[in-house]
Order: structure tokens, then C-alpha cells, then sequence
């Protein structure tokens, strides 16, 4: 009891956290789990700072991988270099092949000139800009297709007889495609019709054909005045702008005789009419090309055989036959009597067809019988036709 009396104080404190007491035994036992765990919560703060470190270095590392200057290694990688550096190494190669390349082109031996089979060098646009090569005669199709450019020289026709022309070598590019014959090509008017027989009177359109296969070169005539109506033999093709000429038949069904040099085509002088009276309007003269404009060749001759008299003749376009205030004088000749008569003049040039073979003519005419204009042809000019330098 005297031990008890001793300890009152302590007594007495305890009794003031008794309530306490019981929450404290609770919690003894995780009182060495706490401790694990403050345990590991130091290590891990330790390891996050390890880790921060090491993510600082990757990102000076990354640096020294991206801008390191040219030709400084990057520290402890073993001798391995920055983008940067490669950058200027690949700059410095491409501006020394560039170079060497120009050089290269610079020095070459020239070539006087270029042929099919020449090669050229492009980045293909339609494969990853893979470089790939083409001939110089893919470039001239390209150019022709892209500009629709349709054009030859040669193939000119020439009159052999009533049933027979020859068409001479030539080239060109029809539709982006290239013709080409080496020697002239004699034909029948027989061989050379796409369809039917031969028909008196008629114009024949003439084409080079193409066979699709190897690029050979024919020819074809037709009535139809356009490619798309050619009548084509299996395995060939007309296209745009391969119309080479023109072949007239007579009453007979036979050729008209004509001589060629480029598009001007020349025959015999041909009556057209004649007029002792006045006269004026469209009319076809006797074997021109009906189906397609030409520039027909024209003469006129006129007459008169007494005093008072007058005659003027005129042949002009078809499109005079529009003009409101009379017709642009392509063609003009003009008698008239007065104290040297009889009187006699001629004139010649040449006056553009309609589609339909028409040109426009006038004739004044004041006196007898005697007074006469006379309108002959003699040829024309085929504008149309793509050949070039004729």
C-alpha cells in the first residue's frame, strides 16, 4: 500500500488517458509494419531520383544524337555521330555529285542529232519518284499528244494512171503516234478503198493507217471526210490528223490526173461555164473536192467583139455569198470596147470552197453574143492537210 501511496501521481496520469488505452493496444501491431513501409518509400523516393537522372541523361544524350556539329562524336557511344553531322556529310556528297554530274554532261561529246532510241533520265512521278529512263521518242509522242499536234512531211500523192497512185515515203505523228514509210507505196484505187467499189465523180479521202501491233504504215482512201468514218482493217487504226491527200474520179470511175508538190495539187484546165448573159451566185466548177474546203485555182477569161459592149467576170470565196455589200473580188477580169476593139483579157488566182465544193461567181454581161465570160479550174490548194512546209 505504502508503494501504491508512492506512485499517485503516475496513477492519476494514467487514469487520464485510460480512455486511450485501448486504441493504442489496437494499433501495436502495425506499429513494425509502418516501419517496413517507411522503410520502402525511402528507397523508391531513392530510385525516382535515380530514374529522373538517368531521364535527364537520355535527354541530353538525344540532344547530342540530333545537333551535335559536324564531325564531334557523341561521348560514349562508341564513335557514332549527330543527325546534324550527317546532314552536312549528305549535303556535301550531293552537291559534289550535282556537280560531277554537270561536269560530266558539260564535257560529253556533243550529238549532232537525236534519234528514237536516244535515252533520257526522269524522276517517275507515278512510282515514288523512282528514276527510270525514256526514249526521245516517247518525248516527241508526249509533246504531240499534250499539245494535240498532229503533223507529217512526205507522203504525197502522185497520178500512175486511171486506176493507180503512188503515195511517197514520209513521217509524221497522228494522234501522238508515229508513221513512217521508208519508200514509195504504189496502189490501186481498188486496194486502197475502205469499202464498196470505186464510184465515178466522187472525192476520196486519203490516210495514212497505222497497224497497232508493230507500228507499220499504210494507207487507205474513203469517202468519209473525217478518220472516225475510215472503214480499218483488223489490227489498224486511223487517227487524228492522218488525212494525206485527196483523189478525184472522173465520170468514168477513173482517176482525175493530177500533178502534187506538197498540199498544191495541179490538173488539167477544166471548163467551168461560160456567160453571155449576167449571172451571179454559188456553183461547183467541174473537179474540185467536194466534202472539204479547198483553195480552188481559178481563171477567167473574157471577150467582147463589138462597140458598147462590157463583160466582167468574178469569182470569189463561198462566203460572198454572205456579204451585204457585194463580194471581195478574189479573182477578176473585165473587157469592154471602145476604140480598140474587138478586146480580150484573162486572169487567174484562186477562191476557198465551201464544204459543199461551192465558190461564188458574177458575170456582167452588156451586149450580143459576141460579149462572153468563161470561168475554167485548173487545181487547188489543200490548206487542211497537216503537212508541213507546203
Amino acid at each position: 500500500m505504502l508503494a501504491l501511496s508512492d506512485k499517485g501521481a503516475a496513477i492519476e496520469a494514467v487514469a487520464a488517458v485510460a480512455q486511450y488505452l485501448e486504441t493504442v493496444a489496437g494499433i501495436a501491431d502495425d506499429i513494425p509494419a509502418v516501419a517496413d513501409l517507411t522503410q520502402i518509400a525511402g528507397q523508391k523516393a531513392n530510385e525516382a531520383a535515380q530514374s529522373a537522372a538517368a531521364a535527364n541523361a537520355s535527354a541530353n544524350l538525344s540532344t547530342a544524337y540530333a545537333n551535335n556539329p559536324e564531325d564531334v562524336q557523341i561521348p560514349g557511344s562508341g564513335g557514332l555521330f549527330s543527325s546534324f553531322h550527317w546532314y552536312r556529310k549528305t549535303l556535301a556528297l550531293y552537291d559534289s555529285v550535282a556537280a560531277g554530274i554537270a561536269g560530266m554532261f558539260h564535257s560529253s561529246a556533243a550529238k549532232a542529232d537525236i534519234t528514237d532510241s536516244d535515252e533520257f533520265a526522269i524522276a517517275d512521278s507515278a512510282d515514288g519518284w523512282a528514276l527510270k529512263k525514256v526514249l526521245a521518242s516517247s518525248v516527241v509522242k508526249y509533246v504531240c499528244i499534250a499539245t494535240g499536234f498532229d503533223f507529217f512531211t512526205g507522203f504525197i500523192p502522185a497520178y500512175v494512171g486511171a486506176s493507180s497512185v503512188t503515195i511517197g515515203p514520209g513521217m509524221g505523228f497522228f494522234g501522238g503516234k508515229k508513221h513512217q514509210a521508208a519508200i514509195a507505196t504504189a496502189k490501186t484505187l481498188v486496194q486502197l478503198l475502205d469499202t464498196g467499189s470505186v464510184q465515178p465523180s466522187r472525192t476520196y479521202f486519203l490516210y495514212a493507217i497505222r497497224k497497232a501491233s508493230d507500228g507499220t504504215t499504210d494507207f487507205v482512201m474513203s469517202l468519209s471526210a473525217s478518220e472516225a468514218g475510215v472503214t480499218k482493217p483488223a489490227g489498224w487504226e486511223c487517227l487524228s490528223g492522218s488525212r494525206v491527200g485527196l483523189i478525184l474520179t472522173n465520170s468514168s470511175g477513173n482517176v482525175v490526173p493530177f500533178w502534187q508538190t506538197g498540199n498544191e495539187v495541179n490538173t488539167d484546165t477544166y471548163a467551168w461555164f461560160t456567160a453571155n448573159a449576167n449571172v451571179q451566185g454559188l456553183a461547183i466548177p467541174s473537179n474540185i473536192p467536194v466534202g472539204l474546203s479547198v483553195d480552188v485555182s481559178v481563171q477567167i477569161d473574157t471577150v467582147v467583139a463589138a462597140p458598147g459592149q462590157d463583160c466582167i467576170g468574178i469569182v470569189s470565196d463561198a462566203a460572198a455569198a454572205n456579204y451585204t455589200t457585194g463580194a471581195a473580188h478574189q479573182v477578176r477580169c473585165r473587157s469592154r470596147s471602145g476604140n480598140d476593139y474587138p478586146d480580150q483579157s484573162a486572169a487567174a488566182g484562186k477562191a476557198r470552197s465551201n464544204v459543199n465544193g461551192q465558190l461564188w461567181r458574177y458575170a456582167a454581161v452588156t451586149g450580143a453574143a459576141a460579149c462572153l465570160a468563161s470561168f475554167f479550174v485548173c487545181g487547188w490548194h489543200d490548206y487542211t492537210c497537216k503537212r508541213l512546209f507546203a
